[in-house]
């Protein structure tokens, strides 16, 4: 009988650690719908209890749980050779943040009506919050959109052939993406590195003529801004 009490706290304790690693599993389902429709059920569970005991939750908030997945699942056993599941997480994840990230003033064809010549060349960019860059190799995005019509464990993934830049963000409540072609990737890369209009016009030059990688520039910066990918700089007035 004087064992009876000790007992019973081990089987709460039990209780109370299969709680936790389900209330965490579901958190990750919730964030890695479609790694766990390439991977499993089961498989998807060992990651979970894994990941669970590798990483325990240190945040109030659950929603940031899942932010080292992605390498996680990279290097795991089960996954390691599956690179397509790296990728994955790594894809969903940006989706996530693109979703949660805080709204920016976004930055406005009206507020570069009144530059001059030399505002225009010293002309700097930022991204806003949601905007996300990755880059893939496998046809990620692709089989993403297909992820909610499969069974778990049955979604495929094909090699992309080379890797591919992505852009993630929100457009009104909803996750975005599209590929980039490799001017635009670099431009948009080399703008988020603080590089002024000017040098992402010269920069341009190596993949059009001088007067085209203007043109180019200008369409680049006129997209981006339609599609509300950039942030509003408070020195413009």
């Amino acid at each position: 009988m004087k064992d009876g009490p000790r007992l019973d706290r081990d089987a709460l304790l039990d209780v109370y650690r299969d709680a936790y690693v389900l209330r965490l599993h579901e958190c990750l389902t919730v964030d890695f719908k479609a790694v766990l429709a390439i991977v499993g059920e089961a498989a998807f569970m060992a990651l979970a209890r894994d990941y669970v005991a590798a990483h325990p939750s240190t945040h109030p908030n659950v929603r940031w749980f899942g932010k080292n997945f992605p390498a996680f699942v990279a290097r795991h056993p089960l996954t390691r050779d599956q690179l397509a599941v790296g990728e994955m997480a790594r894809f969903e994840w940006a989706l996530g943040l693109a979703t949660d990230a805080a709204d920016d003033e976004r930055l406005l064809a009206e507020d570069l009506a009144g530059l001059d010549g030399e505002q225009w060349a010293a002309l700097t960019l930022a991204k806003c919050a949601p905007v996300q860059r990755v880059t893939l190799e496998w046809q990620v995005p692709q089989a993403w959109l297909e992820h909610e019509d499969v069974k778990p464990g049955e979604l495929t993934v094909e090699a992309a052939g080379q890797p591919v830049e992505w852009l993630v963000w929100r457009e009104n409540l909803d996750s975005a993406f599209r590929s980039l072609e490799e001017d635009e990737a670099w431009a948009f890369d080399a703008a988020m590195r603080g590089a002024s209009f000017a040098e992402l016009c010269e920069g341009l030059c190596q993949f059009h003529s001088p007067q085209d990688a203007a043109a180019r520039g200008a369409g680049l910066l006129r997209l981006w801004i339609e599609t509300g990918l950039l942030k509003r700089d408070p020195d413009l007035g």
